[in-house]
């Protein structure tokens, strides 16, 4: 969900070259944008790309073994919605990956300082969630566990899984499945 400029994607078919995966979009304009991106990487997998600007997301119910939204949350008005939909397309005990900027890390205060909170078309407010916030919108819905990705030069991108160590991450990582019809 949300891939924007799809490296998530090519990330995935490179590693998992016969996965089967549909992107979608807040805007049909991102699809060029994606194929581009995908011909570039040498991916030439054909991929289904579905569009709504409303996070109404046009396929059935219990459709998708995973749920994979790349710090996407963030950029979204009404996260919770996404993650509402996410539930209704994932089948039972399936997996749902989600990654998002953290709001209580170092690279947060620094965004408030140089970026401040500005909201770029058809793109979101890119506002960083705090981990209770991400919780509250995921109980009842999904069990997992939460890590954090270090921001520190020697460690980048090692997963942080001691406590309060992950609340305080550049970016917040759960990994759950869908624990309710």
């Amino acid at each position: 969900i949300l891939p924007y400029s799809g490296a998530y994607s090519c990330a995935l078919l490179k590693k998992v070259p016969d996965a089967r995966i549909t992107h979608f979009e807040l805007s049909e304009n991102h699809e060029p944008i994606i194929k581009k991106r995908m011909k570039e990487e040498g991916i030439a997998q054909d991929i289904p790309f579905v569009a709504d600007d409303e996070l109404h997301i046009p396929l059935p119910d219990n459709s998708f073994d995973n749920v994979l939204i790349f710090q996407g949350l963030e950029l979204v008005p009404a996260p919770s919605l996404l993650i509402k939909e996410a539930e209704r397309l994932l089948k039972m005990n399936g997996c749902l990956v989600i990654t998002c900027r953290n709001k209580w890390s170092l690279f947060f205060l620094k965004f408030l300082w140089v970026t401040k909170k500005e909201t770029v078309w058809n793109f979101g407010p890119y506002w960083p969630l705090s981990p209770a916030k991400l919780i509250g919108m995921l109980r009842g819905r999904f069990t997992g566990a939460f890590s954090g990705i270090s921001p520190l030069p020697r460690q980048v991108g090692r997963p942080v899984k001691k406590w309060p160590f992950n609340y305080f991450s550049r970016l917040i990582v759960f990994i759950g499945e869908k624990t309710k019809v």
